[in-house]
C-alpha cells in the first residue's frame, strides 16, 4: 500500500545513492513480511480471528496516515493562485494531478505493478494454506512465511551492494 509513495519519496530526496535508498526501503516489505505472520498467529491464539483482525487493521489503517504523510522537499515556496469562477474545473483537474496519465511508460508501469503485485500477493495468500494442507501446523506455516520475508530482505540488500533495485 506504502510501496509506491514510500519509492517515489526515495528518489525525490536521494540522487546518487538512490539504489541503496530503494534497498533499504523495501526491506519494510520483508520485515513485515517476516513479523506479521508470527503476530498474527499470536493474535488468533490470543483474540480469535476476528479480534486479530480488528488489530491489523489498525496497524494498516496507520500505514495510511504515514503515507498520507509523503511529501516532497519543495525547492521554493508554493504560491496558491485564487483561481476565478469560470476556471474552477480547471483548477481542480490541475490539483488532482490527472496529467500524470498522459504519460505512457508511466501508465505502463502501473498496469505492470499491478499483475506483479497481484501474483506476489496470490503466494502470500495462499501458502499458509497450502503448508497446513501438506500436515504442518499453523506455527510451522507461519514461519516458512517469516522464511519468505528474511529471503525478500536479503535479495533487497544484495539488490543494493550491486546498484540496481526493482
Amino acid at each position: 500500500m506504502n510501496w509506491i509513495p514510500t519509492t517515489t519519496i526515495v528518489g525525490f530526496h536521494l540522487k546518487k545513492y538512490i539504489s541503496i535508498g530503494l534497498g533499504i526501503a523495501g526491506m519494510g516489505s520483508g520485515i513485515g513480511t517476516f513479523m506479521f505472520p508470527m503476530l498474527l498467529r499470536y493474535l488468533e491464539e490470543k483474540y480469535g480471528w476476528r479480534g486479530a483482525f480488528l488489530v491489523i487493521a489498525g496497524i494498516t489503517f496507520n500505514l495510511c496516515v504515514f503515507g498520507a504523510l509523503y511529501r516532497p522537499q519543495a525547492a521554493k515556496p508554493i504560491e496558491i493562485a485564487h483561481p476565478q469562477q469560470s476556471n474552477k474545473s480547471k483548477h481542480l483537474i490541475d490539483s488532482l494531478q490527472v496529467h500524470i496519465f498522459k504519460n505512457v511508460i508511466f501508465v505502463l508501469l502501473m498496469i505492470q505493478m499491478v499483475f506483479v503485485w497481484t501474483n506476489m500477493g496470490i503466494v502470500h495468500v495462499h501458502i499458509a494454506a497450502y503448508i497446513i494442507h501438506k500436515g504442518y501446523t499453523k506455527t510451522q506455516a507461519a514461519i516458512v512465511v517469516a522464511a519468505m520475508g528474511v529471503a525478500f530482505c536479503i535479495g533487497k540488500r544484495l539488490c543494493w551492494v550491486n546498484g540496481f533495485c526493482v
